[in-house]
């Protein structure tokens, strides 16, 4: 066995076997929605890593199998939203995942922080997969359940973190690439374009945005723009205004 699936492994056997009874009450919910399994997971720019499951067993077969899932890349590679994914893009592999586990597809949401990327896998049995598009007519129960995971697994998720499994290590250069397949993408020009389009900020405020978005300070954003900080100042309040946020943190995870 490898060292990374070695360490992989321990995190399923520390975090996901361990707790399994603790997630699967936390999970509970979903099956109001037609949803069998989670799966979570949270990266960091840095590599940094956590992975979370109420199917273990699942889990460990796919790490074993060598599996990584491609959407264990770089935040940067992606934008925030839902799309619907397949467990692995591998025909052969994805057969046995259906005939083994009853799992095909996932709804996915990704959901963008300043400091790291959350995933969250959304499974239905084959059966009921269909459910995983019906879900999106409730997605926003999806983001209010994303909400109280986050809340109620607070202390795991810093724990797990802690154990130092680096992601971007394991996966090497893979780590800062993304299958053109993927969907959410964030150098997806069309997606871009139709953002843009039917975005209600002006050319200058998704300026002001971009930069935010790039780490910027508002006074290094004047000094690019060419404009003061108190410019930049009402800039922000009208794309809050806009956009219905209250805090530049939230513009963040827009």
């Amino acid at each position: 066995m490898s060292a990374m699936s070695e360490n992989l492994n321990h995190l399923v056997r520390q975090y996901t076997i361990k707790y399994e009874h603790t997630l699967k009450r936390i999970c509970a919910p979903l099956h109001d929605l037609n949803i069998s399994d989670l799966g979570y997971a949270i990266i960091k720019p840095d590599g940094s890593f956590c992975n979370l499951s109420t199917f273990p067993a699942f889990l460990k077969y796919y790490y074993a199998e060598k599996k990584t899932n491609p959407c264990f890349s770089h935040p940067d590679l992606f934008q925030a939203g839902y799309t619907l994914l397949p467990c692995t893009s591998n025909s052969l592999f994805l057969k046995a995942c259906e005939s083994q586990y009853d799992i095909n597809y996932a709804l996915c949401r990704f959901q963008k922080h300043r400091e790291c990327m959350e995933i969250f896998f959304f499974h239905s049995a084959i059966k009921k997969s269909k459910d995983c598009l019906h879900s999106l007519e409730k997605v926003y129960l999806l983001d209010k359940f994303a909400t109280y995971f986050r809340q109620e697994t607070k202390t795991l998720i810093t724990k797990a973190l802690k154990e130092g499994y680096n992601i971007s290590k394991a996966r090497g250069r893979a780590f800062y690439e993304a299958s053109p397949q993927l969907n959410l993408l964030s150098d997806n020009c069309k997606t871009k374009q139709f953002l843009k389009k039917t975005s209600p900020l002006t050319a200058r405020e998704h300026q002001c945005l971009d930069l935010l978005k790039q780490g910027r300070s508002a006074q290094a954003t004047a000094a690019i723009l060419d404009l003061s900080q108190r410019t930049v100042g009402h800039y922000f309040e009208n794309i809050k205004a806009k956009l219905g946020c209250q805090s530049k943190m939230e513009l963040l995870e827009r």
